[in-house]
């Protein structure tokens, strides 16, 4: 987790480019699907990096309350110019500064990957202590433990049973959606990616 977190606090990049451009990815109409799925108003993304998400969801989805965190300060400010109309906080996933019960969604597309396995307790602690409703992963899901450290010793990141974690972490009626090559063309999402809701037992 320390690698990772500082790899990303301190990268530099292009990225209205390399990041804001990609708000019409295929995998992100997976999450406003999940959305028109619940009733919400509010959202929040750990690990929004320069906003592509959020972009996505202004331009589906208009006239909510968004915002997001992530602790690279470079991708937050571009982040803002996009999006003047939300808020933004520099900071980690296992130490948030919104207050509890503060938005109706808690997301997170590709971020607990790096969360070690130390960690990602606190980190859910944090998402499910911040959300109202429902929480919305974009993650490496497996419920295999042995196919789980496989994976983190052959790739480097994280992969998790979010049905278990979620659960402990007082969501209920989870639904986890496998994706495809269509979705995302790439071994590791193909293979391991899920698009996973859990609702908020508050």
């Amino acid at each position: 987790m320390k690698n990772h977190r500082k790899y990303w606090a301190n990268r530099k990049g292009d990225w209205t480019y390399h990041h804001l451009s990609t708000w019409n990815h295929p995998h992100r109409q997976l999450i406003i699907y999940a959305l028109q799925s619940i009733p919400w108003f509010s959202l929040w993304e750990v690990g929004c990096g320069a906003g592509a998400n959020l972009v996505k969801i202004v331009k589906e989805m208009p006239n909510h309350q968004l915002g997001g965190s992530d602790i690279n300060k470079d991708m937050i400010d571009t982040a803002k110019q996009a999006l003047t109309g939300a808020r933004f906080h520099v900071e980690d996933v296992t130490d948030m500064l919104l207050s509890d019960n503060s938005v109706d969604v808690v997301l997170s597309d590709a971020t607990l990957m790096y969360i070690s396995p130390r960690e990602i307790d606190k980190a859910l602690n944090e998402m499910s202590r911040i959300a109202r409703t429902a929480i919305i992963l974009f993650e490496f899901h497996s419920n295999n433990w042995w196919q789980r450290l496989v994976f983190r010793l052959r790739t480097g990141y994280n992969m998790y049973n979010y049905q278990a974690l979620l659960e402990k972490h007082g969501c209920y009626d989870i639904q986890k959606f496998k994706i495809d090559k269509r979705v995302w063309d790439d071994k590791e999402w193909s293979r391991f990616g899920h698009l996973i809701i859990g609702k908020i037992t508050k």
